[in-house]
Protein backbone atom coordinates (compact mmCIF):
# COMPACT_ATOMS: atom_id res chain seq x y z
CA UNK A 1 0.00 0.00 0.00
CA UNK A 2 1.45 3.40 -0.80
CA UNK A 3 1.04 7.39 -0.69
CA UNK A 4 2.70 9.84 -2.61
CA UNK A 5 5.64 10.20 0.36
CA UNK A 6 6.51 7.02 -0.19
CA UNK A 7 5.51 3.21 0.76
CA UNK A 8 3.57 2.17 3.98
CA UNK A 9 6.43 0.44 5.56
CA UNK A 10 6.15 -1.28 9.59
CA UNK A 11 9.61 -0.99 11.31
CA UNK A 12 10.20 -1.91 14.94
CA UNK A 13 6.09 -2.49 15.17
CA UNK A 14 6.05 1.13 14.09
CA UNK A 15 4.57 2.26 10.71
CA UNK A 16 6.14 4.37 8.48
CA UNK A 17 6.44 5.92 5.06
CA UNK A 18 9.38 4.28 3.18
CA UNK A 19 11.32 4.51 -0.17
CA UNK A 20 11.37 0.48 -0.03
CA UNK A 21 9.26 -1.68 -1.49
CA UNK A 22 5.99 -1.81 -0.17
CA UNK A 23 4.75 -4.05 2.73
CA UNK A 24 1.49 -6.33 2.31
CA UNK A 25 -1.66 -5.56 3.81
CA UNK A 26 -4.94 -6.51 4.31
CA UNK A 27 -8.39 -4.62 4.71
CA UNK A 28 -10.91 -6.54 6.90
CA UNK A 29 -14.30 -4.60 6.66
CA UNK A 30 -15.47 -3.38 10.16
CA UNK A 31 -18.90 -2.88 9.38
CA UNK A 32 -20.33 0.88 8.80
CA UNK A 33 -17.89 1.55 6.21
CA UNK A 34 -15.28 1.11 8.37
CA UNK A 35 -12.19 -1.23 7.74
CA UNK A 36 -9.40 -2.58 9.60
CA UNK A 37 -5.62 -2.51 8.71
CA UNK A 38 -3.93 -5.94 8.98
CA UNK A 39 -0.57 -6.75 8.46
CA UNK A 40 -0.33 -9.52 5.79
CA UNK A 41 0.86 -13.17 6.53
CA UNK A 42 1.54 -11.98 10.56
CA UNK A 43 1.57 -15.26 12.67
CA UNK A 44 1.23 -13.20 15.83
CA UNK A 45 -2.80 -11.83 15.89
CA UNK A 46 -1.75 -9.92 19.35
CA UNK A 47 0.65 -7.66 17.22
CA UNK A 48 -0.89 -7.73 13.64
CA UNK A 49 -3.57 -5.23 13.98
CA UNK A 50 -3.06 -1.11 13.02
CA UNK A 51 -4.13 0.37 16.35
CA UNK A 52 -2.92 4.42 17.05
CA UNK A 53 -1.01 4.65 19.80
CA UNK A 54 -1.23 7.07 22.92
CA UNK A 55 0.51 9.80 21.16
CA UNK A 56 -0.96 9.53 17.91
CA UNK A 57 1.39 7.52 15.75
CA UNK A 58 0.53 4.40 14.40
CA UNK A 59 1.52 0.74 15.26
CA UNK A 60 0.77 -3.08 15.36
CA UNK A 61 -1.17 -4.45 18.52
CA UNK A 62 -4.13 -6.52 18.67
CA UNK A 63 -7.25 -6.48 17.11
CA UNK A 64 -9.39 -5.00 19.86
CA UNK A 65 -7.61 -1.66 19.91
CA UNK A 66 -7.87 -1.62 16.03
CA UNK A 67 -8.58 1.54 14.87
CA UNK A 68 -11.00 1.92 11.78
CA UNK A 69 -10.08 3.60 8.34
CA UNK A 70 -12.38 5.04 5.96
CA UNK A 71 -11.43 4.19 2.30
CA UNK A 72 -11.97 7.20 0.12
CA UNK A 73 -11.02 8.80 -3.17
CA UNK A 74 -7.48 10.84 -3.11
CA UNK A 75 -6.63 13.53 -5.40
CA UNK A 76 -2.67 13.44 -4.77
CA UNK A 77 -2.49 11.15 -7.87
CA UNK A 78 -3.14 7.80 -8.60
CA UNK A 79 -3.85 5.56 -6.00
CA UNK A 80 -3.37 1.62 -6.10
CA UNK A 81 -5.14 -0.47 -4.00
CA UNK A 82 -3.99 -4.41 -4.56
CA UNK A 83 -6.57 -7.14 -3.53
CA UNK A 84 -6.04 -11.26 -3.21
CA UNK A 85 -8.67 -12.94 -3.84
CA UNK A 86 -7.59 -16.17 -3.15
CA UNK A 87 -7.24 -15.77 0.87
CA UNK A 88 -9.11 -16.71 3.60
CA UNK A 89 -9.22 -14.37 6.50
CA UNK A 90 -12.07 -16.15 8.19
CA UNK A 91 -13.33 -19.56 8.20
CA UNK A 92 -17.37 -19.34 7.88
CA UNK A 93 -19.69 -21.70 9.71
CA UNK A 94 -22.17 -24.03 7.31
CA UNK A 95 -24.61 -23.50 9.82
CA UNK A 96 -24.54 -19.54 8.61
CA UNK A 97 -25.86 -20.40 5.52
CA UNK A 98 -29.97 -21.50 5.19
CA UNK A 99 -33.15 -20.33 4.02
CA UNK A 100 -35.17 -17.51 5.89
CA UNK A 101 -38.44 -17.35 5.02
CA UNK A 102 -41.47 -14.67 6.03
CA UNK A 103 -45.00 -15.18 4.79
CA UNK A 104 -45.29 -11.69 2.99
CA UNK A 105 -46.69 -10.54 -0.40
CA UNK A 106 -48.84 -13.98 -0.09
CA UNK A 107 -45.38 -16.32 0.13
CA UNK A 108 -47.65 -18.98 2.22
CA UNK A 109 -51.25 -18.89 1.06
CA UNK A 110 -51.25 -18.27 -2.65
CA UNK A 111 -47.79 -19.17 -2.71
CA UNK A 112 -45.59 -22.13 -0.86
CA UNK A 113 -49.42 -23.46 0.41
CA UNK A 114 -50.45 -25.62 -2.47
CA UNK A 115 -54.18 -24.40 -2.13
CA UNK A 116 -55.81 -22.73 -4.99
CA UNK A 117 -58.79 -21.38 -3.59
CA UNK A 118 -58.47 -17.84 -1.95
CA UNK A 119 -60.85 -16.99 1.09
CA UNK A 120 -61.67 -20.97 1.64
CA UNK A 121 -63.67 -20.56 4.68
CA UNK A 122 -65.27 -17.26 3.70
CA UNK A 123 -63.02 -15.74 7.22
CA UNK A 124 -61.82 -12.34 5.32
CA UNK A 125 -62.68 -9.41 6.73
CA UNK A 126 -62.01 -5.45 6.38
CA UNK A 127 -59.95 -6.07 10.21
CA UNK A 128 -57.30 -7.48 7.90
CA UNK A 129 -57.68 -5.47 5.23
CA UNK A 130 -59.51 -2.34 4.54
CA UNK A 131 -60.90 -3.63 1.00
CA UNK A 132 -61.17 -7.29 1.76
CA UNK A 133 -65.05 -8.75 2.40
CA UNK A 134 -66.27 -12.27 3.82
CA UNK A 135 -66.69 -12.80 -0.16
CA UNK A 136 -63.32 -11.69 -1.43
CA UNK A 137 -62.19 -14.14 -4.22
CA UNK A 138 -65.34 -15.18 -4.72
CA UNK A 139 -68.12 -14.56 -7.26
CA UNK A 140 -71.92 -15.14 -8.32
CA UNK A 141 -72.52 -17.76 -11.21
CA UNK A 142 -75.95 -17.04 -12.42
CA UNK A 143 -79.00 -15.34 -10.38
CA UNK A 144 -77.73 -17.09 -7.10
CA UNK A 145 -78.27 -15.56 -3.55
CA UNK A 146 -74.94 -15.75 -1.72
CA UNK A 147 -74.70 -14.80 1.87
CA UNK A 148 -72.18 -15.16 4.21
CA UNK A 149 -73.37 -16.17 7.69
CA UNK A 150 -72.16 -17.13 11.00
CA UNK A 151 -75.05 -18.33 13.37
CA UNK A 152 -73.73 -20.31 16.42
CA UNK A 153 -75.70 -23.19 15.97
CA UNK A 154 -74.62 -24.12 12.62
CA UNK A 155 -70.52 -23.36 12.93
CA UNK A 156 -68.50 -25.39 11.48
CA UNK A 157 -66.62 -25.53 14.76
CA UNK A 158 -65.57 -23.04 17.11
CA UNK A 159 -62.60 -21.68 15.55
CA UNK A 160 -64.70 -21.83 11.70
CA UNK A 161 -67.84 -19.57 12.65
CA UNK A 162 -68.42 -18.37 9.16
CA UNK A 163 -69.68 -20.00 6.18
CA UNK A 164 -71.31 -19.42 2.98
CA UNK A 165 -75.92 -19.91 2.36
CA UNK A 166 -75.95 -20.48 -1.36
CA UNK A 167 -79.71 -20.37 -2.61
CA UNK A 168 -79.80 -21.37 -5.82
CA UNK A 169 -82.80 -19.76 -7.84
CA UNK A 170 -82.24 -22.19 -11.05
CA UNK A 171 -79.90 -25.36 -11.66
CA UNK A 172 -76.68 -23.83 -12.49
CA UNK A 173 -76.77 -21.20 -10.01
CA UNK A 174 -73.81 -21.22 -7.43
CA UNK A 175 -70.49 -19.82 -6.95
CA UNK A 176 -66.75 -19.16 -8.51
CA UNK A 177 -63.94 -18.59 -7.19
CA UNK A 178 -61.25 -16.14 -8.48
CA UNK A 179 -57.83 -18.03 -7.21
CA UNK A 180 -54.77 -15.81 -6.52
CA UNK A 181 -52.98 -13.84 -9.28
CA UNK A 182 -54.56 -14.67 -12.66
CA UNK A 183 -56.31 -17.44 -11.27
CA UNK A 184 -56.02 -20.73 -11.02
CA UNK A 185 -53.15 -22.46 -12.72
CA UNK A 186 -53.81 -26.02 -14.60
CA UNK A 187 -51.85 -28.24 -16.14
CA UNK A 188 -53.67 -30.63 -19.05
CA UNK A 189 -53.52 -34.76 -17.57
CA UNK A 190 -52.88 -33.34 -14.05
CA UNK A 191 -55.32 -34.07 -10.97
CA UNK A 192 -56.33 -31.90 -8.48
CA UNK A 193 -58.60 -32.97 -5.17
CA UNK A 194 -61.59 -31.03 -4.60
CA UNK A 195 -62.82 -31.24 -0.69
CA UNK A 196 -65.97 -29.02 0.61
CA UNK A 197 -67.73 -28.98 3.97
CA UNK A 198 -71.98 -29.00 3.17
CA UNK A 199 -75.03 -29.29 5.14
CA UNK A 200 -78.69 -29.37 3.73
CA UNK A 201 -81.82 -30.45 5.29
CA UNK A 202 -82.63 -31.93 2.03
CA UNK A 203 -80.37 -34.16 -0.58
CA UNK A 204 -78.61 -32.04 -3.27
CA UNK A 205 -76.08 -32.20 -6.03
CA UNK A 206 -73.43 -29.77 -6.95
CA UNK A 207 -71.57 -29.76 -9.64
CA UNK A 208 -67.75 -29.08 -8.84
CA UNK A 209 -66.39 -27.40 -12.07
CA UNK A 210 -62.97 -26.33 -13.37
CA UNK A 211 -63.49 -23.21 -15.58
CA UNK A 212 -62.44 -20.09 -17.78
CA UNK A 213 -63.40 -16.81 -16.23
CA UNK A 214 -66.37 -16.81 -17.86
CA UNK A 215 -67.21 -20.06 -17.36
CA UNK A 216 -67.39 -21.31 -21.04
CA UNK A 217 -64.81 -23.29 -21.29
CA UNK A 218 -65.25 -26.06 -18.76
CA UNK A 219 -61.62 -28.17 -18.38
CA UNK A 220 -62.77 -30.42 -15.97
CA UNK A 221 -65.88 -31.59 -13.94
CA UNK A 222 -66.76 -33.64 -10.97
CA UNK A 223 -70.23 -34.41 -8.67
CA UNK A 224 -70.89 -34.12 -5.12
CA UNK A 225 -74.14 -35.48 -3.59
CA UNK A 226 -74.85 -34.07 -0.55
CA UNK A 227 -76.97 -35.57 2.24
CA UNK A 228 -79.86 -34.64 3.99
CA UNK A 229 -79.14 -34.77 7.36
CA UNK A 230 -78.24 -30.83 7.78
CA UNK A 231 -74.66 -32.12 9.19
CA UNK A 232 -71.86 -30.73 8.67
CA UNK A 233 -69.99 -33.39 6.27
CA UNK A 234 -66.87 -33.37 4.64
CA UNK A 235 -67.15 -34.36 0.51
CA UNK A 236 -64.54 -34.93 -1.79
CA UNK A 237 -63.76 -35.76 -5.46
CA UNK A 238 -60.80 -35.58 -8.02
CA UNK A 239 -61.09 -33.47 -11.34
CA UNK A 240 -58.71 -34.29 -13.98
CA UNK A 241 -57.45 -31.22 -16.28
CA UNK A 242 -57.93 -31.40 -19.64
CA UNK A 243 -56.25 -28.63 -20.71
CA UNK A 244 -53.46 -26.32 -19.49
CA UNK A 245 -54.40 -22.94 -18.21
CA UNK A 246 -53.27 -20.20 -16.46
CA UNK A 247 -56.30 -18.35 -15.49
CA UNK A 248 -58.59 -20.95 -14.57
CA UNK A 249 -61.18 -20.59 -11.64
CA UNK A 250 -63.15 -23.20 -9.71
CA UNK A 251 -66.79 -23.40 -9.89
CA UNK A 252 -69.73 -24.95 -7.92
CA UNK A 253 -72.74 -24.98 -9.22
CA UNK A 254 -76.79 -26.45 -7.85
CA UNK A 255 -78.08 -29.10 -9.83
CA UNK A 256 -81.69 -27.67 -8.92
CA UNK A 257 -82.99 -24.80 -6.49
CA UNK A 258 -83.00 -24.55 -3.30
CA UNK A 259 -80.30 -24.21 -0.32
CA UNK A 260 -77.00 -25.09 1.05
CA UNK A 261 -74.57 -24.49 3.50
CA UNK A 262 -71.09 -24.68 2.27
CA UNK A 263 -67.46 -23.75 4.26
CA UNK A 264 -63.76 -25.16 3.99
CA UNK A 265 -63.57 -24.89 0.03
CA UNK A 266 -60.86 -26.56 -1.08
CA UNK A 267 -58.72 -27.58 -4.53
CA UNK A 268 -55.27 -28.91 -4.39
CA UNK A 269 -52.93 -30.51 -6.91
CA UNK A 270 -51.92 -34.47 -6.20
CA UNK A 271 -49.11 -33.02 -7.25
CA UNK A 272 -47.68 -31.82 -4.20
CA UNK A 273 -43.24 -31.80 -2.92
CA UNK A 274 -42.73 -34.96 -1.32
CA UNK A 275 -40.28 -34.73 1.34
CA UNK A 276 -37.54 -37.30 2.08
CA UNK A 277 -37.98 -37.77 5.29
CA UNK A 278 -42.16 -36.95 6.07
CA UNK A 279 -43.49 -38.03 2.54
CA UNK A 280 -46.07 -36.12 0.55
CA UNK A 281 -46.61 -32.68 2.56
CA UNK A 282 -48.80 -29.43 1.51
CA UNK A 283 -46.28 -27.20 -0.10
CA UNK A 284 -46.23 -27.11 -3.52
CA UNK A 285 -43.62 -28.93 -5.92
CA UNK A 286 -41.89 -26.20 -7.85
CA UNK A 287 -40.96 -23.50 -4.94
CA UNK A 288 -40.20 -26.29 -2.54
CA UNK A 289 -37.77 -28.06 -4.88
CA UNK A 290 -35.98 -24.63 -5.37
CA UNK A 291 -36.17 -24.20 -1.47
CA UNK A 292 -34.19 -27.36 -1.42
CA UNK A 293 -32.07 -26.68 -4.30
CA UNK A 294 -30.37 -24.44 -1.82
CA UNK A 295 -29.33 -27.13 0.29
CA UNK A 296 -29.69 -24.82 3.22
CA UNK A 297 -28.38 -25.12 6.76
CA UNK A 298 -31.50 -23.96 8.55
CA UNK A 299 -34.89 -23.18 8.16
CA UNK A 300 -35.89 -19.80 9.78
CA UNK A 301 -39.74 -19.77 9.98
CA UNK A 302 -42.57 -18.73 10.24
CA UNK A 303 -41.15 -14.47 10.15
CA UNK A 304 -40.11 -11.50 12.19
CA UNK A 305 -42.83 -9.15 11.98
CA UNK A 306 -45.53 -12.09 11.72
CA UNK A 307 -44.58 -13.21 14.86
CA UNK A 308 -43.69 -9.33 16.52
CA UNK A 309 -46.63 -7.93 16.36
CA UNK A 310 -50.38 -8.40 17.60
CA UNK A 311 -52.12 -9.04 20.55
CA UNK A 312 -51.76 -12.59 22.91
CA UNK A 313 -55.26 -13.27 23.24
CA UNK A 314 -56.08 -16.57 21.30
CA UNK A 315 -59.11 -16.62 18.97
CA UNK A 316 -61.56 -18.49 21.67
CA UNK A 317 -60.26 -16.39 24.21
CA UNK A 318 -61.60 -13.48 22.76
CA UNK A 319 -64.64 -15.03 21.13
CA UNK A 320 -63.74 -14.77 17.73
CA UNK A 321 -63.27 -10.79 17.56
CA UNK A 322 -59.63 -10.69 18.08
CA UNK A 323 -58.44 -10.77 14.12
CA UNK A 324 -54.74 -8.94 15.17
CA UNK A 325 -53.14 -11.86 17.21
CA UNK A 326 -49.69 -12.63 17.29
CA UNK A 327 -48.46 -15.84 16.04
CA UNK A 328 -49.34 -18.74 18.43
CA UNK A 329 -48.58 -22.38 17.63
CA UNK A 330 -51.19 -24.26 18.93
CA UNK A 331 -52.88 -22.37 16.78
CA UNK A 332 -51.44 -23.22 13.94
CA UNK A 333 -51.78 -26.92 14.52
CA UNK A 334 -54.39 -29.73 13.99
CA UNK A 335 -57.09 -30.51 11.42
CA UNK A 336 -57.06 -27.17 9.17
CA UNK A 337 -60.83 -26.61 9.45
CA UNK A 338 -59.81 -26.30 13.13
CA UNK A 339 -56.87 -23.37 13.14
CA UNK A 340 -58.15 -19.90 13.32
CA UNK A 341 -57.58 -17.61 10.25
CA UNK A 342 -55.80 -14.63 11.10
CA UNK A 343 -54.94 -10.94 10.41
CA UNK A 344 -51.44 -10.72 8.52
CA UNK A 345 -49.26 -8.09 9.45
CA UNK A 346 -48.25 -7.66 5.79
CA UNK A 347 -52.07 -6.86 5.01
CA UNK A 348 -53.79 -9.92 3.93
CA UNK A 349 -55.32 -13.06 5.76
CA UNK A 350 -53.62 -16.51 7.23
CA UNK A 351 -54.90 -19.42 6.52
CA UNK A 352 -52.12 -21.11 8.14
CA UNK A 353 -52.25 -24.09 6.35
CA UNK A 354 -48.94 -24.02 6.41
CA UNK A 355 -48.59 -23.90 10.40
CA UNK A 356 -45.47 -25.02 12.68
CA UNK A 357 -45.75 -28.81 12.17
CA UNK A 358 -45.41 -28.32 8.55
CA UNK A 359 -42.54 -25.88 9.14
CA UNK A 360 -40.80 -28.56 11.37
CA UNK A 361 -41.74 -31.36 8.85
CA UNK A 362 -39.97 -29.02 5.98
CA UNK A 363 -37.15 -27.90 7.90
CA UNK A 364 -36.29 -31.98 8.47
CA UNK A 365 -36.83 -32.30 5.01
CA UNK A 366 -34.72 -30.23 3.85
CA UNK A 367 -32.03 -31.44 6.43
CA UNK A 368 -31.77 -28.42 8.09
CA UNK A 369 -32.18 -27.01 11.30
CA UNK A 370 -35.32 -25.13 12.47
CA UNK A 371 -34.65 -21.70 13.29
CA UNK A 372 -38.22 -21.05 14.85
CA UNK A 373 -40.16 -18.65 17.38
CA UNK A 374 -43.24 -18.19 19.02
CA UNK A 375 -42.50 -21.22 21.80
CA UNK A 376 -45.22 -19.95 24.01
CA UNK A 377 -47.86 -17.74 24.22
CA UNK A 378 -45.25 -15.39 25.68
CA UNK A 379 -42.13 -16.07 23.73
CA UNK A 380 -41.61 -13.69 20.41
CA UNK A 381 -39.51 -14.43 18.07
CA UNK A 382 -36.10 -12.91 18.23
CA UNK A 383 -32.42 -13.20 16.90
Amino acid sequence: MSAQAGNVDVKKGKLQLTKDAGTAWRLVDAGGGKSLLRLAGASDDAAAWVVRHKNGSLRLGSKADAVNFALGSGELGRQELSIDGDATAHEISDTMYGAFYEDINYAADGGLYAEMVRNRSFEFSAADNKDFTALTGWETVGNAGIHVRSERNQWLNDSNRAYLELEAQAPGDGIRNLSYNEGLALDKGAKYDFSVFARSPEAKEIDVKLTDATGSKVYGVATIAVDGSDQWKKYTATIKAKDTVAAGRLALSAAAAGSVKLDMISLFPQETWVGPVNGKSVLRKDLAEKVADLNPSFLRFPGGCVTNVGTFDTYLESDGQDRQRTFQWKETIGAVEERPTNWNFWGYNQSYGIGYLEYLKWAEDLGGHPAAGSLRRSQRLRF
